[in-house]
């Protein structure tokens, strides 16, 4: 993988910036696709940096976490329309947290759709790299679990390709 793509970043670097690499021998440009293919791969772990910070994520403390502000919302919206007093004091308290349960029900409703629009996504990534994944995935975040690990191995034998490298 690392010379591959070292002979397609530098055939493609070296094309457009200099004819001399023609002059090269078989031993310098292997040297250079060697060198060259290191450097992307080991880039691989930044460019899918998102990707293994999300591997990190619990699913059920968002799921959970969720449930629980819309409890607290629901409750907050009955003490507010069934149990609070309606003195003048009352009454301005309730107006204000009317305006707030309002906007707080509005914000739940986005968390809720982004919530099940981001499953979607991550399902459709999954089926996409994995193939065939049933409804009843334990952990839909698992893909980007694969992916953290397979980017610690890379990033091992780059480490390990590079001291082989070194004199």
């Amino acid at each position: 993988m690392v010379r591959s793509e070292g002979i397609r970043v530098l055939d493609s670097i070296m094309g457009r910036i200099d004819q001399k690499s023609k002059n090269r021998t078989a031993r310098e440009k292997e040297e250079d696709y060697r060198r060259m293919g290191l450097d992307l791969v080991a880039g691989l772990s930044t460019e899918l940096y998102n990707a293994k910070r999300t591997a990190t994520i619990d699913l059920d403390v968002l799921v959970t976490s969720l449930s629980n502000l819309s409890d607290g919302l629901a409750k907050l919206k009955r003490l507010v329309n069934n149990d609070l007093g309606t003195d003048e004091k009352g009454e301005k308290f309730i107006h204000s947290m009317g305006s707030f349960i309002s906007y707080s029900e509005e914000s739940m409703k986005e968390l809720e759709e982004d919530d099940d629009r981001v499953l979607l996504h991550v399902r459709e990534i999954t089926e996409y790299f994995h193939g065939n994944v049933s409804k009843e995935e334990a952990n839909p975040l698992r893909i980007f679990v694969i992916v953290r690990d397979f980017l610690g191995d890379v990033g091992s034998c780059v480490q390990r390709a590079e001291m082989s490298q070194s004199p």
